[in-house]
């Protein structure tokens, strides 16, 4: 993905997001289609994470070495919106 994908959130959601959500209502059977406001919820849980777990040096984008501790915090602070 190029920072400029990644800036922006439509895009983010389109080339990575929607898959992520497509897999997860494949392998849950469907059931987090009937949480209510799951999928924005996990939108917002995206964008949390995009901004806490990766670093945008010029035109690279990589993971911070610390994101394992990060990731909880950020998904959760999503799920909470």
């Amino acid at each position: 993905m190029n920072v400029e994908t990644f800036n922006n959130d439509e895009k983010f959601h389109e080339k990575f997001s929607d898959r992520i959500y497509s897999a997860l209502t494949l392998y849950s059977g469907g059931i987090i289609k009937v949480i209510p406001f799951f999928k924005k919820k996990f939108y917002a849980s995206m964008i949390e994470v995009k901004n806490e777990i990766v670093d945008i040096n010029g035109e690279e984008l990589s993971i911070r070495p610390d994101f394992q501790e990060k990731l909880p915090q950020a998904i959760m602070r999503g799920l909470r919106k």
